[in-house]
């Protein structure tokens, strides 16, 4: 439905201004910091709505199926290629080149482009987590929950709201599975590196 996909560039066009309204022109390091786990944290809560993508269709895909119409990797590449790029990949494009310019990070066009590609693998990952739990239950709100669940902890795993070496024993996996670690991590490094607030 293209008015689905208008209306998913639209939203991240309001939350870029949004984000960009709040850090504009964020001169101090700590505020980039911040400003860089919010927009990941909004680019990976915004892909929840991928877990509809494999569930929806559940019945009809195994009919189909069953009758030889297609093989299961066409119709899971197809339905993945139709969702990426007009759901996931150019909306987070948009929202991208409008945070970047107004948070006001460096204008060098090789950061601008890492930084881009950064938001991108950020929201294929959490697409591809909600397409991988779409296809274990046959519930959205189940999918919905434990997608939901698995962001959070991964949140935890991100370094920013406890240090990852005060994570206690039974959890320091996490900052090895965590989206937000190395998102936060590629930002930092691709913002920071080589200048004084990096060197810090």
């Amino acid at each position: 439905n293209p008015m689905v996909a208008y209306s998913q560039i639209g939203t991240n066009v309001l939350f870029a201004a949004l984000v960009g309204g709040i850090f504009f022109n964020a001169t101090d390091p700590v505020n980039r910091a911040g400003a860089f786990f919010f927009i990941v944290m909004n680019i990976v809560f915004s892909n929840l709505s991928a877990v509809e993508l494999f569930i929806r269709e559940r019945a009809i895909f195994l009919n189909e199926r069953n009758s030889g119409y297609y093989r299961t990797s066409a119709y899971f590449f197809a339905k993945c290629l139709c969702d990426l790029i007009p759901m996931r990949v150019f909306p987070v494009l948009v929202f991208g080149a409008i945070t970047y310019f107004m948070i006001g990070l460096q204008p060098v066009a090789s950061k601008f482009f890492l930084y881009e590609l950064m938001l991108v693998c950020t929201g294929l990952s959490a697409s591809c987590l909600c397409f991988f739990c779409s296809t274990l239950v046959e519930l959205q709100s189940i999918a919905t929950l434990m997608v939901a669940g698995i962001y959070t902890f991964s949140m935890v795993g991100g370094g920013l709201l406890i240090k990852l070496d005060d994570i206690p024993a039974w959890l320091v996996w996490l900052k090895y599975v965590s989206i937000f670690r190395f998102a936060l991590e590629a930002a930092n490094i691709n913002e920071f590196a080589g200048t004084a607030a990096g060197d810090q």
